[in-house]
C-alpha cells in the first residue's frame, strides 16, 4: 500500500529541500561567473579600444605635425629655412620625422607646387604601439599671398587717403598716416589721423608684409618671359597717344605686355588686355572707357608699372585697372578740375610715394587677393619674397 506525499518520512522531505537549495546555489554560481566573465570581458574590449583610440589620435598628430611644418616652411619661403625645392615651386619630400623620444611614431611629409602660389601639402602620420602600426594622413590645398593689402604705402612721402577715396580692404603704410577717406578695412601706421571712416586702426609694429619695391626692384618686364608654358617677349607702343584700341595678346606675347619709353595718353576707349609699363614717363588718362586688365594665369604679372604719375589731363575721365598696380609719382591733374574724373583699381595699390592721392580726383580701391598675388614683381631676388599670410584652399583626411 503506497503513502501519499503528505505522509512521507521527515528524512525525505528535509533531503528534497536540501537538493533544491544546492541546485539553486549552483545556478547562482553559474550566473555571477557568467556576469563576472562579461564584465572582464567588456573591461579588456574597454582597454584594448581606449589602446587603439589613443595609437589612432597620435598618427593623427604625427600628421598634422608634417602639416604644419610645411606651412612653416612656405611661411619663410625667402629664407635658408625653406628647402629650395619649395622656393622654386617643385616638390619637396622629407621622411621619417620624427617629433623626439617621447612620442612613438614617425611622418613623411611632401610639398608639391600646384600653380601660381599654391602647394599641396601632405602629412603621413606612422604611429605605434604593442600592438601595432596605425597610418593617418593629411592633405592641405593652400595659396600664399604677396601684396595683402589693398594700398601699401612705400617709405617716400607723407601717406595721406583723402576724403574722395574709397578703399575696400586694408591699408599699411611704415609711417605716420593721415585718413579723411572710406575705408571697410584695417589701417596701419606708426601713427594714425583720422577723420574720415575706417573699420580699424592699428599699429603697424609687428605686422607681416610684402614691401613696396623700390623702382629698380620692380619688375617692368623688359626681360624675354614665358607665361602659359608660352615663351613671350613685351612688345613696345611706339606711339605716345592711343585712342579707340585694343592691345592683347599674340603668339610672341602670350601675356600681352606692352610697354613705352616716355609719356603716353589714353584718349578714350582703350583697352589693354594685358599688362601697361611706362617706362620713366607718365601715364595720362583723357576720355571714357579706358582700362588695363592684366591676364591671369601662371607665373601672375601685374597690371600696371607706371614710374612717374598717373595724370588726368581732361575733365570726364576715366580708367580701370584691374590687377596689382604699382605707382611710382602720384595720382595728378593737369588742366582739368577733376569734375567727372574717376580712377577704379581692382586687385592692389603700392603706393612708393606716400602723397600718391589727389584730393579732386575720385579714387576706389578694392583689394583683390588673387589678382594682387604677384610674388615675381620682385627683381634681384634668389627667392620670392616672404608672403604676406596663407590661405588654406581645402583639408582632406
Amino acid at each position: 500500500m503506497m503513502l501519499a506525499p503528505k505522509h512521507l518520512p521527515v528524512c525525505l522531505i528535509r533531503a528534497r529541500r536540501r537538493g533544491v537549495s544546492l541546485i539553486m546555489v549552483t545556478a547562482f554560481v553559474a550566473v555571477a561567473s557568467v556576469m563576472a566573465l562579461s564584465i572582464l570581458s567588456s573591461n579588456m574590449m574597454q582597454a584594448s579600444a581606449s589602446a587603439g583610440q589613443a595609437t589612432v589620435l597620435q598618427a593623427e598628430a604625427l600628421a598634422e605635425s608634417a602639416v604644419n611644418r610645411g606651412l612653416y616652411y612656405i611661411q619663410n619661403i625667402d629664407s635658408s629655412t625653406c628647402p629650395a625645392a619649395i622656393a622654386t615651386m617643385g616638390t619637396y619630400n622629407e621622411l621619417n620625422g620624427s617629433l623626439g623620444s617621447a612620442v612613438n611614431g614617425t611622418f613623411t611629409l611632401k610639398v608639391k607646387g600646384t600653380g601660381t602660389n599654391k602647394w599641396d601639402i601632405t602629412g603621413t602620420g606612422v604611429a605605434t604601439s604593442t600592438r601595432g602600426s596605425i597610418t593617418r594622413k593629411l592633405i592641405a590645398s593652400v595659396e600664399v599671398n604677396y601684396f595683402g593689402y589693398a594700398v601699401s604705402f612705400g617709405p617716400s612721402g607723407t601717406p595721406n587717403i583723402p576724403a574722395n577715396t574709397t578703399v575696400t580692404g586694408d591699408v599699411y603704410a611704415p609711417a605716420s598716416v593721415s585718413n579723411a577717406g572710406n575705408i571697410s578695412g584695417v589701417l596701419y601706421g606708426t601713427s594714425i589721423s583720422n577723420s574720415g571712416n575706417v573699420t580699424a586702426m592699428r599699429s603697424v609694429t609687428g605686422m607681416n608684409q610684402t614691401p613696396v619695391p623700390v623702382q629698380a626692384s620692380a619688375n617692368h618686364y623688359a626681360l624675354p618671359y614665358t607665361f602659359n608654358s608660352k615663351a613671350g617677349n613685351a612688345v613696345l607702343i611706339s606711339s605716345g597717344s592711343l585712342v579707340n584700341t585694343t592691345l592683347g595678346t599674340t603668339a610672341l606675347n602670350p601675356a600681352g605686355i606692352y610697354y613705352t619709353s616716355g609719356d603716353l595718353i589714353l584718349n578714350g576707349n582703350v583697352k589693354i588686355n594685358g599688362t601697361l609699363v611706362i617706362n620713366s614717363g607718365k601715364l595720362k588718362v583723357k576720355g571714357t572707357g579706358n582700362a588695363i586688365t592684366a591676364l591671369t594665369g601662371t607665373p601672375a604679372v601685374a597690371a600696371l608699372v607706371c614710374d612717374s604719375d598717373i595724370n588726368y589731363i581732361a575733365d570726364s575721365s576715366t580708367l580701370d585697372i584691374s590687377g596689382l598696380t604699382w605707382l611710382g609719382g602720384k595720382v595728378t591733374r593737369t588742366g582739368t578740375t577733376g569734375t567727372g574724373c574717376q580712377l577704379n583699381i581692382t586687385g592692389a595699390l603700392l603706393a612708393y610715394n606716400g602723397s600718391a592721392f589727389d584730393a579732386s580726383l575720385p579714387t576706389v580701391i578694392k583689394y583683390d587677393r588673387a589678382k594682387a598675388s604677384v610674388p615675381g614683381f620682385w627683381l634681384g631676388l634668389t627667392r620670392p619674397p616672404a608672403p604676406t599670410h596663407i590661405t588654406v584652399l581645402g583639408w582632406t583626411n
